[in-house]
């Protein structure tokens, strides 16, 4: 930053005084959709990608990954007053009693009293109306709301490229984790201590206050603008001062011979929505086809064999799925007497499918040397095994985009077929 000093007028002095200010970061433009490898700004942390995936949290297990768990109000409190978005106190009150609703809610939910006879066939069920329940699901999208409203807010100011439809299902599905992922991104928390205050607003960002002479030391000295028409004048006019702002330049992501991103995911967990057709349809839909195209496509098996293998186990997961659950209609449950057995084998097939696409997704990481560890993987595969399912086809650009294709494309150079 360069200063150059300016002569004060001789007779009066300027009626404002600008004081040097804490600069904040400029962001060259970019394509939202390219991979970038991510720089720093002047608070050492990471713009233009996420510091860590949305199942990172088991890198710092105290306090990130138990705070986002156990105590979400003071993890998300802690985010905002980071940012300097709102003061913690405000946040953690709100928060608080937001969780807190849900917490009674839920718990008052869970009594229902039901009447249940059996015909020697079907085991019928019959509840009664509990209010509760729908109170429950209102604050449940109330939370998810607001959860996917501060990381969209996050994203912006860190100019992290994605949509409002994969902060969505990242508050809605897996919040915790979530929570955990903008702690990490914004450093707010100290690894390996139980903080239950924030730590200080990073310099450069706003606290959300009015009144001037009550606002925090950790605002920048941008915030704290007094001129002498407040009835507050300097003893010396302030120097001019012009100031150059330090350009961000976000480095685009390396890649190996075949075009493939390499050290990082392309995209992120929930990032399927951008070829909406086919890899979110056909993860979703026929993931046996995906996952078999995925493994093909980096020469771990060939394509018919993986077809036929990953069929059977996602359909066999499919069908005694649908035989092990209950129906409900009018309050009213049935339940077929064979669907405990049929329960455990549901289970079975489901477990397996996870072990298949967490399985995979560890070869791939390896492959492309990307961060992670196998507690994610599982996590990814368990909880959102078509999101996974759609980034790894991203990463190994196993379709093409807009075409619905049930076939293979061809290995690529440089991958043995086993």
């Amino acid at each position: 930053m360069s200063i150059t000093k300016g002569t004060p007028a001789a007779n009066k002095a300027p009626s404002e005084y600008i004081p040097v200010m804490d600069i904040a970061p400029v962001g060259v433009d970019a394509d939202p959709h390219v991979p970038m490898a991510g720089a720093v700004d002047f608070n050492g942390l990471v713009v233009g990608r996420w510091k860590a995936e949305i199942f990172g949290c088991f890198t710092d297990l105290v306090p990130n990954c138990i705070m986002a768990t156990f105590c979400p109000c003071i993890s998300l409190a802690q985010v905002l007053h980071r940012l300097g978005l709102y003061t913690f106190n405000n946040t953690l009150i709100v928060f608080g009693v937001l969780y807190g609703a849900y917490l009674i809610s839920s718990m008052l939910a869970s009594q229902v009293h039901q009447t249940c006879t059996y015909d020697g066939l079907v085991l019928t069920c019959t509840s009664g109306v509990n209010i509760w329940i729908y109170v429950c699901t209102a604050i449940t999208l109330a939370m998810s709301i607001v959860h996917m409203t501060v990381r969209g807010r996050v994203r912006n100011l860190f100019q992290i490229p994605g949509t409002v439809l994969e902060d969505c299902l990242c508050a809605f599905f897996c919040g915790c984790c979530s929570i955990a992922q903008m702690a990490t991104h914004t450093d707010a928390y100290t690894a390996g201590q139980c903080a239950f205050g924030p730590k200080d607003v990073l310099p450069g960002y706003h606290m959300s206050v009015t009144d001037p002479s009550a606002q925090p030391s950790a605002t920048p000295v941008a915030a704290q603008y007094i001129n002498e028409e407040k009835g507050v004048a300097y003893a010396t006019p302030a120097p001019q001062v012009v100031i150059v702002q330090p350009t961000i330049v976000l480095e685009t992501a390396p890649v190996d011979s075949n075009g493939l991103v390499v050290g990082r995911w392309k995209a992120d967990i929930c990032g399927c929505f951008t070829d909406l057709v086919p890899n979110c349809c056909m993860a979703f839909w026929c993931p046996c086809v995906s996952m078999a195209q995925i493994v093909h496509r980096i020469g771990l098996y060939s394509y018919s064999s993986a077809l036929v293998v990953l069929a059977v186990l996602f359909t066999a997961s499919y069908i005694t799925g649908s035989w092990s659950s209950c129906s409900y209609m009018a309050g009213t449950i049935f339940c077929s007497t064979s669907s405990v057995f049929w329960g455990y084998v549901a289970d079975v097939c489901a477990i397996l499918c996870i072990a298949a696409v967490m399985m995979a997704r560890m070869r791939i990481r390896a492959m492309f040397q990307i961060p992670g560890n196998a507690c994610e993987d599982c996590l990814c595969a368990f909880f959102c095994s078509c999101c996974s399912i759609a980034q790894m086809a991203t990463q190994t650009d196993s379709y093409t985009a807009s075409e619905c294709n049930f076939g293979p494309k061809q290995t690529l150079q440089g991958y043995v077929m086993a």
